[in-house]
Order: structure tokens, then C-alpha cells, then sequence
């Protein structure tokens, strides 16, 4: 019998800590379930207690004998030291400090899992330790052990039932990595499976086949189904070798894992013909690919020679394309210098990635240098010394050193550059790099001081990717390996032997914090289970039993979620009820009732509704009912055939009938739901084992309940469907998916166009072309749901050997248009030209049609290639001069052959273009007097285009010819420019694209602009006052579209530093109307995403908006007289429309008072700041930036009072953040 539960919550957790630079040292009160943490504010001036109380977290009993780590989390990064990760509620206090040392340890070179178990003890014992802060700033901190985690919500009975539940009815669409934090291995290799098979089944249309396939793999290895995980490696195989689908999500992708992983399993021919396939050309050339050090990571990792073969191949391809002045990737430089050092006989190579990599680190020095973000360079220069002494340059290697010791003094203050010595594992550190100038006189070696090996980016130095540590889940595998092997060769006591060792690591296997959906790990809980399962096959189920109860203690003795363990304790029981069924064949029935009550009443999350005591058993029963159901699926979508049937059978046998009591009927108007749920899952459990009669009984059974439609009913009925495809029932199916679409209220449950989708495909898969060409057709309408592209390929088919060419080209076009820029691009190719070659056949075809065919097919290669710019021109040639497309088609395809034309030149030919890099400090002006002047053949395609969307009548004709007027200014022709510019103004109308956005008709970079930098200011002014008197005259004098044409005339004499002009033009703007649209403050916990558009107007702000931008350029440019007349005319009009502490006025105050502050008037900033102060506070205003600008002036007028004041702040927030965390805690 069964009577084990998992243990109530008794404990709590007592933490003692000092906040990041801002705490002395807390006293600590303890009483019951809170921690009252009170610490002191420190500043030079004076203290300010502060007292808050954190709710500590409930946790349950464990088994004394194991110990506990505190709740921190530890990983090494390469040559700079542990980062410290607090948990909840301690990480809303702190960043990630730097462990510095631990009382009586010593951490040279140690890893990280040692490092933490240094830090475990007994419940009740206290950790001491030290850590360093990015600041340098050291603290003690000293933290009691606490006991187990209070639920949180993320993992229960309830959600795990639901999650059976979901795949049991829904079209699943998530990140399998994700799957292996669960600890239900039978659904996640139905997730697995259901997968693999949908993507098989697609043409990539959103899937991408290769990464969901090696995914499967990882997973499977990671829960110990070894037999699956071969399976998908032989799919992952054939997939890579398919190279119409090169294309691989990087970042979804575990290859570094997955190869380590083949490699401990023996299979290094796999693994060696996977990295082969990914660093050929057609996947290094997908738009998505493999990084090609992470591949020659993973060949490192491949000890044969075949794999040395392949890694100096690809070396010798990589070293070219990196040892450039700028790299295409610059992330793996110094790892791949030391590889290199590693293989060739002398450094030479090395060297010189080397120094490249110096170069880019200075150019992109950190503005905030800490010892972190220094260490990077300084590693750089010791290896370069190393280098450079070992080809005998030790005078340039003594260079580098000493210039390690210079770089630190100069970038880190005192405080700092004194812990290098202290941080364990920092390199190099001071005393190194003096150890290696004491050596190198005497030797041209420095190798007794070698750094720990670089790491490339990808793996960031990571703790772990695929286990605890890189080699914890290789270990594992092999483990789990070798007991699956000693099963099958019914070698018990060895089985054994190795089973508990894997429960040995399970007991002291971290809890997976990170939650990265890149990262995975193996699943030792999964695992066991599943070798129990195993044992129980085999017919050990004393054996099995017996490893159940050891997996049971483990569980009860782990640091881990309470949630958790319900479901693990749950996974446990269903296997012992399972044993004991099996043990007890010839036992009575009162002995197995007794033997699922048990179950039920102690595992089953039961809940009841109602309040007479019939209606209460009523819904008792038919919630274990639902449970019981659930659980036979989850064993069902594993193929565990023999314990899914034990739990169907148990369901219905404990199923109510039909309800006639009116009470219960009002609670439970669900229950046709259910016993519908029951049947359709009893029809899919027969369809997967091919008994194909039940399944038809059940179906039918099913469809008797006669239930509401809803989602899930229609959800079981479509996952019913997609099993009898799957099992080759096509005509079944295809009844199946007419009945449901046939459904009243469908398309409110579930996506018709998938439906009929999958029935298209299932028709033409019987020979029904007729009636699967009606769905075709069907689909193709306005608004309709569209197709599935072998559907349109199909349909393509029929048409094009019917002789209906305009058919066949319509559905090749469709069929491509499926298919997304980075899916099979080979198969998109194809389709558009068949499309084109059968239209092209059909002398009535529509040609403005087929030049859209030929623009698709430009637009799926390289817009830059001679082939593609053909084939825009060839589409030019078809298209109607009526077609509204053309004059933007002209535009494009003009501007394409241009840079073509650039692309083609030679290195030595581009260096005697005009250049036009710009610095940072260069004004527009500037920068468009640096583009390169505009030739005949972009003018002549400038004009056709403005002429035939004048005759078109388009809309936007006044935006071409304003792209003309700019091109003719640049090649000086300014007659034509404002000529043209002319009509752009005259073109304007309130149908006008442009009426509505900030750029009106001329913009701050507009032809104005383009004039002057051309040498015809005066000219700029003109237009300008010409666009300002079109607008008020569409829009209004003093409209939004004035005020923003006034604002972009103010920015461009502003930058032609006409004082006089700017001055009127800004006093006009500042008379009308500030509060016109509609204008809300931000809110601070809101943003919006404005990239790739140009804004629309909505309020005055955007004018103003354009205002202070151009007065912050003033004083950027140190001109600090015309740049404070212009922002005390904005803030005293501002103050005279806008209620006071408005935000718009305090923005401009702030740009005021940084304006004073640059130009040294520090008291006028200091009253400016803090006037601006609480506005921008309120609204999430106040950077980073302006603190600490406002901080400088502070300390330069001397009131350090106020900084105090401001430090209490920050830490009365701190505070409240805490008790935030304690009430979502709580």
C-alpha cells in the first residue's frame, strides 16, 4: 500500500545581509516568519537608520543528514573570478558581486561546484564570506541556511495536470529545451515526438526542422530516453544533409552540449559529420548559421584524427577572414589566438590576432572602466607578451607588460587596482604580471605564468550549459548509458551499482536557477524514474520498487520547490500503483480498490464544489475521474500502452453516471465535457496502437455525450484527427475533420483555415483533386485563410497539366509566398519560376501580375547581384505606366545599381571614391557636403519617377519630387532643385502622406539642408519660408503642421547660425497654441517602440520636442550664448501655457541647467536641476546621466546636504522594493 505524502511546511530561513554601498553592517531580529533587517544610510555628513522587515520563506522539513547551501548561486568566469547570484528576496537587494575569499578556503583555480560546497552546512549553521562589488567596494556577508523553498506557483498538481491536458487538446508551440526543468519525462517525450513528426510533415513554413530535431535529441538525452535520442540523431542527420533547409536558430540551438554528449556516448562519427555538414558552405552561407568557432569548439572536443583533419581545414578558412584589420566578429579573437598557439610551431599568427584585438579594445574602451571590463584588454597584452617573447621581441614584450600595470593605474582608482591581487582566479593580475617581468630577462618564456585557457563568447564562462559543469552531464549520460546497457543484458547488480550513483548526484545536484531557455541540463530525477520503469519491464519489481523509494528520498531530501515535489511524489506513486497491480494479478478486488484509494486520497489534488453532500461526491469522483484520465495519457503520449490502460480502466470504472440531482447540476455543467474527454481519449489510445475498431466505438461513444462546443472538445477531436494521420487513416481522418468543421461555432474555437488546410492535403493525398481544389480556390479570396504550400503546390500541379496556366502560375506564386526570406530559399527560387515560365506561356496573362513575379525573385537573392538588378529592370519593362508601384520601383532599382556598381569596385578603386565617414562631431551639413554628388543617371531616374507619379496623380508625388530637388541640390543644380522643391510645395494637401507626420515638407535633413551644404544658404531660407506658407495655408496658421514647419525652419537657422532669424522664427512659434493635440506625460513604467517609422504628429510636444534637441546640439557645440538665449524665450513660454512642475518645462529646465553647468555657471544649474528635479522623478525621467550631472554641480557649490538627502532616497526605494518582494512572497 501507499500512504507516503510529501512533508508539511515547519521551517523558515533567517537572513542577515548588508546592502550594495549603502549599509554598514545590519543588526538582525528574528522573530517567527520575519526578518527585520535594520541597517544605516552611510554619507560623510550623517546617518539615516532606516528598518524594514522581510518576509522569510516557509520551507519543509528535510533529512538531517544532507546539507544545505545558502540561497546563493555561484559561477566562474574564465581569468576574472565567481560571480555571486542571490535568490529572491535577497537579488531584489544586491547586483552580482565578485566572491572575493571565504573563511579557511582557499579558491585558486577551483570549480565552481566545490567552491559552493565550501558554503553548505546544516540547517541552522551560518556561511561566512566576502565579496566585491563592480564599484570595488568590499563586503562581509553572513547567511544562515535555510530550509526548503516556499511554493511559488510555477510548478504544482494543478499546472501539471493542465499541462497534460493542454497537449492532450491544443497545437503545442514552445521551446523544448524548456520542457527538461519538468519532471514528467513521459510527457516531454510526447512533446518530443509530436514535435519531430509536425515538422516532418511541414515544408519549414515556420518551423524550422533542424533545430526542433536537435532539439528532440538534447532533450531526450537529458531525460535518459537514449533509444529516442538515437532516433533523432538519425533524423538530425538526414535533415542536415538536406541542405535545402540550411538554416539553424543559433541561440535555440545546444551544439556545444550535443557533441560532448555524442562524444561520452562513443559516437564521435556522428558527431564529427555534424560539425562537417554545419561548417560547409550552403549552411555557412544561410541567412541563420552556426557560429564557425562554436564548431570548431566542438571539434576540439572530438579526439580523432579525422576531426584534427577537420579542424586545421577550418582554421585555414577562418584565419583570413579574422586576422583583417575589421574582423566581421570580434568576440572570439583572443580564443582563437591561443588555439592557434596551441597548433602552430611558432606565434606568428597568434601575434597578429593579437593586435588586432589590442587595437579594437582601445577603440571601444569602456567610458566607466571597472576591473571587470578591464581585464579583457589586459589579458590581451599578456598573451601578446607571451607571444612576442617566444619569437624573441622581449623588448616589445616587456612593452606589454609594463603597459598592463599602466592600463590598471590609469583606468581603475586605488580601492580597485589593490583587489586584483585578492579575486581569485583574476588574470592577470599585478603580482603575475610582475612575476613575468622577473622572469622574462632570463628566458623567452613566460609559460610558467600561462593564463587559464579563453573562453569563446557564446559560452560566456557559464557555470554550466549542458550539466552543473561542462563535463556533469557527459559524466552523467554515460552513467545512464551504461545502466540501460546492463538492463538489456539482465545484469542486475551492475544496473543497480550505477543507478544509485546517478541517485547520488541527484541528491546533490544544484537547483537549475538560470531558466535559460538556451541552456539544459540532464534531469537525473527523469532519469532514474525512467531506469525504474525500466526494472519494472524486466520483471524486477522488487528492484523497481525499492528504487522508487530511494528516488522518493532523495526528492524529500532536495533544496527544492514544495510544487516540485508533489509532481515528482505524484510521477512515484503512478509507478508503484502500477508495481503492485502487476505483483498482485491474482488479487482480489477489494485489495486493488484499496490500492487506488490509497493513490487517489493521498496524491490526486481533489477538489470539490457544492454544498449538499451528493453534489460534493459527485464532483470528488469526477475530478479523480479527470486526474486518473490525465495520467493515462501522459502515459499514452510515451507509448506506455500496458500503464495507460490501468488508469483508463480505473477512470471508467470510478466514473458517476449521468447526473439528474438539479443541485449538482448547477455546479457541475461540465460533466458531458468530461465523460465526452474520457471517450475521445479512449478513441486516440486505440488509433496510436492501430486497433482502429475501439477507436471507431469510441469516437462514435464520444459523439453521444453530445457536449457544448468549446475548445477543448474541439481541441480532442483535431488532436483525434491528426492521430489517424499520423497512423496512415487517411479517410478517417478526412470524416473525422468534416464533421468538425461542420460544427456550429468552430472558428470561435479553434483556426479554421488549419483545418481546412490539413483536409486540402488529405484530398489530394486520395486522388479527390476536385474537391481539394475548391479549398484551394476557396483560400484564395480576399480575407480568406490561405494554404499550406504543398497544398499550392499541388494545386499548381493540376492546373498547369489542365493546360490552365494562369491557374498554375497564380498557385506557384502562392506557394512561394509561404515561404518566409530565411526558409528554403532553394524551393522559393523554383516556385516564382514556374510561376513566371507559366505565365509567360498564357499570352492573355496580366503583365503588371508578372512583373510582381519577377520582383519576388529578385527580392529572395541578393538585392546588390547583377541577376537580381536584371530582374527588377525586366519587371520595370512590364509594368504599366498607370501602375502605381512603378515610380517607387524606378527609385529603388536606380538606387540598387548605384551601390551595385559600388560593391563591384576593387579595394583600390573604393579608396579613390569620395569618402564620406562621419565623426561624431560632424553636423548634418557637414555630413551631407561629405556624400558623394548624385550622377546624370540618378538624376534622370529621380525625374522619371517624380514625372510619372505626377501624371499618376499619387498621393505622395510630393515626396518624389522633393527626393529630386535634394539629389539636384547636392550636384549644385540649383535652379532645377528649387524648381523642383516648388512643386513639392505646391503638391501639399491634407491628403498628403506628409501632412500628417513630423517631417511636413521640408525636414531637418531636408533639401534646405542639402542646399546649404552645397554653398546656397540663402536659398534654403527661401524654401523653407515658401513650405512654412503652404502649410498654414492647407492646415491653419497657427495648426500642428505650422508649428512643426516653424520648428524645422528654427533647427536649420540655428545651424546656419543666423541669431536674428532663429530668434523671430522661434518667437512666431512660441505665440501660438502649445497645448494643441493630444499630449500625456510618460509613464515610468511604460515605453514605446518607435524605430522604422517616421512619427506622426500627435501634440505641440513634438514641436517643442525639436526645439530643445536643437538647443542641447548649442551647447554640445560650446555655443552657450545663443543656445541660452533660445531656452530662456522656450522655458518663459512654457511657463506661461504649461500649470506648473509640468513635464515638458522640466525637461527643457533640465536642458538649461546642463547648458550653465558646461558653460561653469554652477549656482544658475544647481537652481535649474533642482527645479526640474521632481517632475522628472515623477515620470521616470531622471537618468543616469542627469543624477550624476546634477551630482557634479551639487559637489562643485558645496552641498553635500543635499547629496545626503538624495542618498536616503535611493534607499528608502531600496526599501520599498523589498517589501514588495515580501508581499509577492507572501
Amino acid at each position: 500500500m501507499i500512504h507516503r505524502k510529501p512533508a508539511k511546511s515547519v521551517h523558515s530561513i533567517i537572513t542577515s545581509l548588508s546592502l550594495t554601498g549603502l549599509l554598514c553592517l545590519p543588526s538582525v531580529n528574528c522573530l517567527a516568519n520575519e526578518v527585520t533587517v535594520e541597517a544605516t544610510a552611510k554619507s560623510s555628513k550623517r546617518q539615516i537608520a532606516v528598518k524594514t522587515k522581510l518576509l522569510t520563506p516557509a520551507y519543509t522539513k528535510r533529512l538531517p543528514e544532507v546539507f544545505r547551501r545558502p540561497p546563493i548561486n555561484i559561477r566562474a568566469v574564465n581569468n576574472v573570478g565567481y560571480i555571486v547570484s542571490f535568490e529572491p528576496p535577497l537579488s531584489t537587494l544586491r547586483g552580482q558581486p565578485y566572491l572575493l575569499s571565504i573563511p579557511g578556503i582557499s579558491l585558486l583555480n577551483r570549480p565552481p561546484q566545490d567552491v559552493m560546497s565550501s558554503l553548505q552546512g546544516e540547517l541552522g549553521s551560518t556561511v561566512h564570506f566576502q565579496v566585491v562589488n563592480y564599484d570595488g567596494k568590499k563586503e562581509d556577508i553572513e547567511l544562515l541556511i535555510p530550509a526548503e523553498k516556499k511554493a511559488n506557483g510555477l510548478f504544482s498538481t494543478e499546472e501539471f495536470f493542465q499541462s497534460i491536458d493542454r497537449f492532450n487538446t491544443e497545437e503545442i508551440h514552445s521551446n523544448l529545451l524548456e520542457k527538461t526543468r519538468t519532471n514528467n519525462d513521459l510527457l516531454v517525450k510526447g512533446y518530443c515526438s509530436d514535435s519531430a513528426k509536425k515538422c516532418s510533415d511541414s515544408e519549414d513554413n515556420g518551423r524550422d526542422t533542424l533545430t526542433t530535431i536537435f532539439q528532440c535529441l538534447a532533450v531526450s538525452q537529458a531525460i535518459g530516453d537514449l533509444d529516442g535520442a538515437d532516433k533523432y540523431l538519425q533524423l538530425a542527420l538526414s535533415a542536415l544533409n538536406d541542405t535545402s533547409r540550411a538554416k539553424i536558430r543559433t541561440l535555440n540551438f545546444p551544439l556545444f552540449g550535443t557533441i560532448k554528449n555524442l562524444v561520452a556516448l562513443g559516437k564521435n562519427k556522428e558527431a564529427l559529420e555534424i560539425c562537417r555538414l554545419l561548417a560547409s558552405p550552403v549552411y555557412q552561407q544561410a541567412p541563420e548559421h552556426i557560429d564557425p568557432f562554436k564548431i570548431l569548439e566542438c571539434l576540439q572536443n572530438i579526439q580523432t584524427g579525422e576531426s584534427l583533419a577537420a579542424q586545421f581545414e577550418l582554421i585555414e578558412r577562418l584565419y583570413p577572414v579574422y586576422s583583417v584589420e575589421h574582423p566581421p566578429n570580434t568576440q572570439n579573437l583572443l580564443w582563437f589566438g591561443q588555439l592557434l598557439e596551441r597548433i602552430d610551431k611558432t606565434p606568428e599568427r597568434s601575434l597578429k590576432l593579437y593586435s588586432v584585438e589590442e587595437r579594437l579594445l582601445r577603440e571601444r574602451e569602456d567610458p566607466h572602466p571597472t576591473f571587470v571590463s578591464c581585464q579583457k584588454l589586459a589579458f590581451c597584452l599578456y598573451v601578446k607578451a607571451q607571444a612576442e617573447a617566444r619569437l624573441g621581441n622581449t623588448e616589445q614584450a616587456a612593452k606589454d607588460l609594463a603597459a598592463i600595470t599602466e592600463y590598471y593605474k590609469e583606468k581603475l582608482p586605488i580601492e580597485q587596482y589593490n583587489l586584483l591581487d585578492q579575486l581569485p582566479l583574476y588574470f592577470p593580475a599585478p603580482i603575475q604580471v610582475i612575476a613575468a617581468q622577473a622572469v622574462l630577462p632570463k628566458s623567452q618564456s613566460i609559460a610558467p605564468l600561462h593564463p587559464i585557457q579563453c573562453e569563446p563568447w557564446y559560452e560566456g564562462g557559464s557555470d554550466y550549459i549542458f550539466g552543473d559543469l561542462h563535463s556533469a552531464f557527459p559524466r552523467q549520460l554515460i552513467l545512464t548509458n551504461q545502466c540501460f546497457t546492463c538492463i538489456k543484458n539482465n545484469d542486475k547488480s551492475k544496473a543497480i551499482d550505477l543507478v544509485k550513483q546517478l541517485l547520488h548526484g541527484f541528491l546533490y545536484q544544484q537547483a537549475d536557477q538560470d531558466g535559460s531557455y538556451s541552456r539544459i541540463r540532464q534531469n537525473l530525477f527523469c532519469t532514474t524514474i525512467r531506469i525504474a520503469r525500466a526494472f519494472s519491464d524486466k520483471g524486477w519489481i522488487e528492484d523497481s520498487d525499492d528504487l522508487l523509494r530511494e528516488i522518493a528520498s532523495t526528492v524529500a531530501a532536495k533544496d527544492l520547490d514544495p510544487g516540485w515535489k508533489r509532481m515528482a511524489h505524484l510521477m512515484i506513486a503512478a509507478e508503484e500503483v502500477v508495481n503492485s497491480l502487476s505483483n498482485k494479478q491474482s488479487a482480489d478486488k477489494t485489495t486493488e480498490n484499496k490500492l487506488w484509494e490509497d493513490f487517489e486520497s493521498n496524491y490526486l489534488d481533489v477538489k470539490t464544489v457544492g454544498e449538499s453532500a451528493e453534489t460534493k461526491r459527485i464532483s470528488f469522483n469526477f475530478e479523480k475521474c479527470k486526474q486518473l484520465r490525465l495520467l493515462a495519457m501522459n502515459y499514452s503520449f510515451a507509448d506506455e500502452y500496458k500503464r495507460a490502460k490501468l488508469f483508463f480502466d480505473r477512470a471508467l470504472q470510478i466514473e458517476p453516471d449521468l447526473i439528474t440531482d438539479e443541485e449538482a447540476l448547477r455546479y457541475l455543467n461540465k460533466q458531458l465535457d468530461e465523460r465526452f474527454l474520457l471517450r475521445i481519449n479512449l478513441a486516440m489510445f486505440f488509433a496510436r496502437q492501430g486497433d482502429y475498431g475501439n477507436a471507431d466505438k469510441y469516437i462514435k461513444l464520444a459523439q453521444e455525450q453530445q457536449p457544448e462546443a468549446n475548445q477543448t472538445v474541439i481541441g480532442s477531436l483535431i488532436k483525434t484527427a491528426d492521430i489517424f494521420i499520423e497512423v496512415g487513416q487517411t479517410d478517417r481522418a478526412i470524416d473525422l475533420l468534416k464533421q468538425i468543421l461542420a460544427s456550429e461555432l468552430v472558428d470561435q474555437y479553434c483556426s479554421v483555415a488549419q483545418l481546412k488546410t490539413k483536409l486540402t492535403a488529405l484530398l489530394f493525398k486520395k486522388g479527390n483533386k476536385s474537391e481539394a481544389l475548391k479549398l484551394v480556390e476557396g483560400s484564395t479570396a480576399p480575407g480568406s485563410y490561405g494554404q499550406s504550400t504543398s497544398n499550392y503546390m499541388q494545386a499548381a500541379d493540376v492546373e498547369e497539366k489542365s493546360g490552365n496556366h494562369a491557374e498554375a502560375a497564380k498557385y506557384y506564386s502562392l506557394a512561394a509566398n509561404t515561404l518566409n526570406q530565411s526558409d528554403s530559399i532553394v524551393l522559393a527560387l523554383s516556385l516564382l519560376r514556374c510561376a513566371i515560365a507559366c505565365a509567360e506561356r498564357d499570352k492573355t496573362f496580366d503583365k503588371d501580375v508578372l512583373a510582381t513575379y519577377y520582383l519576388a525573385l529578385a527580392g529572395k537573392s541578393d538585392p546588390l547581384t547583377i541577376a537580381s538588378i536584371k530582374l527588377r529592370e525586366k519587371a520595370l519593362t512590364l509594368m504599366s505606366n498607370t501602375n502605381p508601384k512603378k515610380p517607387e520601383e524606378i527609385s529603388t532599382t536606380a538606387y540598387l545599381r548605384k551601390e551595385s556598381m559600388r560593391e563591384s569596385l576593387t579595394s583600390e578603386q573604393q579608396k579613390k571614391q569620395p569618402s564620406y565617414t562621419y565623426k561624431s562631431s560632424d553636423t548634418l551639413k557637414e555630413r551631407i557636403a561629405m556624400e558623394p554628388r548624385p550622377t546624370a543617371e540618378d538624376l534622370e531616374s529621380a525625374l522619371k519617377a517624380a514625372t510619372l507619379a505626377a501624371k499618376n496623380k499619387l498621393p505622395d508625388v510630393g515626396d518624389y519630387w522633393m527626393r529630386l530637388a535634394n539629389s539636384e541640390a547636392l550636384a549644385k543644380k540649383f535652379d532645377l532643385a528649387c524648381a523642383h522643391a516648388r512643386l513639392s510645395i505646391a503638391a501639399y494637401s491634407k491628403t498628403d502622406p506628409r501632412a500628417n507626420t513630423q517631417i511636413q515638407i521640408i525636414g531637418q535633413n531636408g533639401v534646405a539642408v542639402h542646399l546649404a551644404a552645397a554653398g546656397a544658404p540663402e536659398l534654403g531660407r527661401v524654401l523653407f519660408r515658401e513650405a512654412i506658407a503652404r502649410v498654414q495655408e492647407v492646415q491653419g496658421q497657427s495648426s500642428l503642421a505650422a508649428q512643426m514647419q516653424l520648428a524645422q525652419y528654427f533647427d536649420y537657422c540655428i545651424g546656419e547660425k543666423d541669431t536674428v532669424n532663429s530668434m523671430k522664427i522661434l518667437d512666431e512659434l512660441l505665440a501660438t497654441n502649445l497645448n494643441l493635440g493630444t499630449y500625456f506625460a510618460p509613464n515610468p513604467g511604460q515605453s514605446i517602440c518607435t524605430f522604422g517609422y517616421i512619427p506622426t504628429i500627435s501634440s505641440s510636444f513634438e514641436a517643442i520636442s525639436i526645439i530643445n534637441t536643437t538647443i542641447s546640439n548649442c551647447f554640445k557645440r560650446k555655443e552657450f550664448t545663443l543656445g541660452q538665449l533660445a531656452v530662456a524665450k522656450l522655458v518663459a513660454a512654457e511657463r506661461k501655457q504649461f500649470p506648473p512642475d509640468d513635464y515638458r518645462t522640466a525637461l527643457t529646465l533640465e536642458i538649461q541647467a546642463s547648458g550653465y553647468a558646461d558653460s561653469g555657471d554652477n549656482l544658475k544649474a544647481e537652481t535649474l536641476y533642482r527645479e526640474a528635479r521632481p517632475a522628472l522623478l515623477k515620470h521616470g525621467a531622471w537618468g543616469n546621466d542627469t543624477d550624476a550631472n546634477y551630482r557634479k554641480v551639487l559637489q562643485a557649490v558645496n552641498k553635500q546636504y543635499e547629496l545626503d538627502k538624495m542618498d536616503a532616497d535611493a534607499f528608502s526605494k531600496q526599501a520599498e522594493k523589498i517589501k514588495q518582494e515580501e508581499a509577492r512572497n507572501r
